[in-house]
Formats: C-alpha cells, structure tokens, sequence
C-alpha cells in the first residue's frame, strides 16, 4: 500500500501560498488538522484525466488495479457530462468557500491527490484548458476573497499578475536570502493533514452526506472497492451471514441481524445516521434487504464481473448468484477449496458469449478468433449456472459441506475426496458429457490451470486412459462413496 506524503514527496516543495490553519468535520463525525493553500491547478491529480475520464496516470489504485475514487466517472456517461456542465458554467463561490466540511474547496492529501472534490476540480482543469473566460473570473475572485482563507495579499497580487512572489516557507536571515516562486495556474484547496491511506474506504468518507446521484452497478462497484480495501470487515461480514443456506433464514434471527448491523457501522460502510434507514433497530427494512444484497454482491463478484453481469443475456446468471449468495459467501471463506475467482471468470465468460453472437459449443469451439483464456473450473461453473439456480446452489452447498467436512489429505486414488474430486463431482459430474467434451478439447482453456489430477479424471471418462487399473477404478468408486455419505450428514 502506498504510504500518504511519500507517493508524491516532490509536491512538499513544489510552488505553494500557504493560508490559516482549519478543522476539517468529515461525515463520520471524524475531525482533521488541515490548512487552505493555493497550489498549481496543474501539480494536483484528480483520481480521473478531464478530457478521457480514464484512471489519472500515477492516482494510487486498489491491490486488484482499480481506482481507489468509488465514482466511476470512465463508465458513467451522466458524471462525464456533469463535468463539462460545470465547466462552462463555472461558479467561483461554490469553489472558494470557507466550508469544514467537504463540500465546497477540494480537499488534497499531502501528496497532491484529490482526495474530495474530483468532479470540482476536474472542472476547474476544464475550464482552464477550454474556457478561459470562467476561469480568469475563478482567479479574479479567488484574489477578492484571498483574506478570507489566510492569503497573503502582496503575494496574491504577484500570483494575479504572474510574477514570483516569497515563498514563506523558506524564509531567508534577511529579504536578500529570500526564496521566490511562481504559480501560473493558482487554485484554492484544503491539505487534510490527518488523511491516513489510499483505499477506496478512505475516499468513500467524504461522500456520506452527497446527494450524487449513482446508477446501481456503481453502488455495488463502490461497495466492491471498500470491501477490497478492509478484508476484516469482509471476514466478520462472511461469518454472520455465511452460517445460513437462504436469506430467509438469516432474516428470521434478529440477534445476528443486530450484529450485521453493528459490524456496517464499525467498518465505516454505513454512519450511525445511515443506519436507521436500513435497520430498525430490530430487524433490516426492505431498503436494508436490497442494499445487503448489493454488499454481498459486491464481495463475490470483482468489478469486471459485477458490469458483465449486467449485460442482456447474462443477467440471469447474475439472478443465480443473487438467490445463492449465503452459499456462496461461505465458499468464498473456505480456506481451501473457494470457487470465487473461477465463479466471476465464468460470468465473464458468458458475456464474451453472448457478445460473439454464438453459442457456448460454437464459442467455445472457434479457436483463434478470440484471445481470451478461461478456466475449465469457470467453464465447468458456466454450464451449471446455466442449468438454473437449483441445480446450481445444491451443487455449491454439497461442495461446501464436503470441504468443510473433510480435509485434503490423498490424491486422486485415495479414500478421501480431495479439492479435485469435489468439484468434479459436484459440478463436472452435473454437465452433459457433450459439452463436457467441448470443454476439454477447448482452445480457449489454459492448459496451466488444468491439473494433472482433472485430467485423468477426464481421460478415465473418455475411456482413453490405459493406465487405469481396476484398482483405481475400485478407488475412485469408493472416493463416490464416501461423498455421498457426506451428502447425507
């Protein structure tokens, strides 16, 4: 994890009018040291580039490479356009405030990152860039109200007239020994002192009291990230609702109910203030239904996952997931044996399907035409997701059961199922042997995620392996055996 004041230590000394001191007061209740300052428009980065609205070049990123800012401004055509609005229309007072909270000045860590007000500032780029008129009358302002925020006066006039002025802090033993700056391109902002890391759960603080309007696959995507950026709180979060096959069951105890509750607060997801909107202090509201079905959502399908799975033709597989998701959070926590990565590969595979215009067999078939690689767990989980959500959950609950029940301890021809075995039985076991077939001789599996022990198994049902022995046949008879035993426990 990048380490605040120490990503971009050049910013430290790069020009700088330094105003009075403040206290930021976040929507959490939290309370900051921080100070006003005009900085360079151009050394401050917002988490998005105001032209492209992709990813700013250099902007700290989550452990899986998405952009610690939870507003999608690359995918979001409507946060775009607010943007450009705002540019054109620049507001001068609603960008030079002496607000504490985090409206109003965007607020940078002491690296230069915006850290809040990335649509503001990226507007503030825009106009600068494109409309010079509106940002001459941001600049003309900002010297008006330059007392407000504890400027300079003399050496805001310098900046208005694009001359270098002293930079106080590094004053000189007499005016000779002075250092002097310039700053072309000024713009007013709040450096929070006390802001501790880049994680999406840091960056989505100072958005609890906006009325920004998201689309919901942004939510999830949101709330993805700052499950990302605090494994713990998906830990806690998977062992109170991963006791439950349903929801109806989870929803029928209130003692865990309450403790769900508490861990959204702890964890910063949701504020004491949000809380009795979801929660009634009894049992969760419908609104807290549809919003734990989006968290739990969020924390078994990625990002890439959670957008294919919006896509026409693939929302029904995000349908199966949805009415499994207790079954699948508890498979997400195995220690050994969890199904995640291979579950949003296969979602992701079916909207590559569905985009090619082909079906599974022929996609599947038409080697070359396409680069992707996949699984065969994902393609495996592709077809069973396919097969409708019964078929499906009871595939996932009896791997979980089997999991949990029993340690990985022989290979293939032992007694004991091992991580292979299972999923070959509950899941390859489930897929008709012609499409079965398809997914073996596939170009588009990768051959490095095939183990050794799923290829015999594959060979012994082709009836192509002649190094199978009656004894290992005997054994793999028993390996069913006892997973039906752990079927019935």
């Amino acid at each position: 994890m990048k380490i605040v004041g120490e990503v971009r230590s050049e910013f430290k000394d790069s020009p700088m009018l330094m105003g009075k001191e403040i206290t930021l007061s976040m929507p959490t209740g939290e309370k900051r040291k921080a100070r006003f300052a005009v900085v360079s428009l151009s050394n401050i980065l917002p988490s998005h580039n105001y032209k492209t609205f992709s990813d700013s070049e250099g902007f700290p990123m989550t452990a899986s490479g998405h952009n610690i800012n939870d507003r999608n401004y690359t995918d979001d055509l409507s946060a775009q356009a607010a943007v450009k609005d705002y540019a054109q229309n620049l507001e001068p007072e609603r960008l030079i405030t002496t607000s504490r909270t985090e409206s109003g000045t965007p607020i940078i860590s002491t690296d230069g990152f915006v850290v809040s007000g990335n649509n503001r500032t990226m507007s503030i780029k825009l106009a600068a860039d494109q409309f010079s008129g509106k940002y001459d009358s941001y600049k003309e302002f900002l010297q008006e109200e330059a007392g407000a925020y504890g400027l300079d006066s003399t050496a805001m006039s310098h900046i208005k007239m694009g001359e270098e002025f002293v930079d106080q802090r590094f004053p000189g033993e007499t005016f000779r020994d002075n250092v002097y700056t310039k700053i072309d391109d000024p713009v007013l902002v709040r450096i929070d002192y006390d802001f501790p890391e880049y994680t999406t759960l840091e960056m989505a603080k100072y958005n609890k009291n906006t009325k920004k309007s998201e689309r919901p696959l942004d939510k999830v995507i949101k709330l993805s990230a700052i499950l990302e950026s605090a494994p713990q709180c998906s830990r806690i979060i998977s062992s109170i609702v991963g006791q439950y096959e349903t929801a109806s069951e989870f929803y029928a105890v209130a003692r865990d109910q309450k403790q769900l509750a508490k861990a959204l607060v702890d964890c910063d997801i949701l504020t004491q203030q949000e809380l009795p909107a979801y929660y009634d202090g009894v049992a969760f509201t419908n609104a807290g239904k549809d919003f734990l079905e989006n968290l739990l959502a969020a924390m078994i399908l990625s990002k890439d996952a959670l957008i294919a799975s919006n896509v026409e033709g693939v929302k029904q597989f995000r349908n199966t997931i949805i009415t499994s998701l207790p079954v699948l959070i508890k498979n997400a926590s195995l220690k050994t044996g969890s199904l995640k990565e291979d579950l949003n590969q296969a979602i992701i595979l079916q909207s590559k399907i569905k985009a090619s215009g082909l079906d599974f067999r022929d996609y599947m078939t038409q080697a070359g035409m396409f680069e992707e690689k996949f699984t065969q767990r994902s393609a495996y989980l592709n077809r069973l997701m396919n097969l409708g959500r019964n078929k499906f959950k009871s595939a996932i609950e009896g791997y979980n059961k089997t999991m949990i029940d029993t340690g990985q301890t022989e290979g293939l021809y032992g007694d004991e199922p091992t991580e292979e075995t299972t999923f070959i039985h509950y899941v390859v076991d489930q897929i008709d042997p012609a499409t079965g077939a398809v997914i073996i001789r596939s170009a588009k599996i990768d051959p490095l995620s095939v183990s050794s022990e799923i290829k015999a198994v594959q060979k012994w049902q082709e009836k192509k392996s002649p190094e199978l022995s009656k004894e290992k046949a005997a054994a793999r008879i028993r390996i069913k055996i006892r997973l039906l035993k752990l079927q019935k426990k």
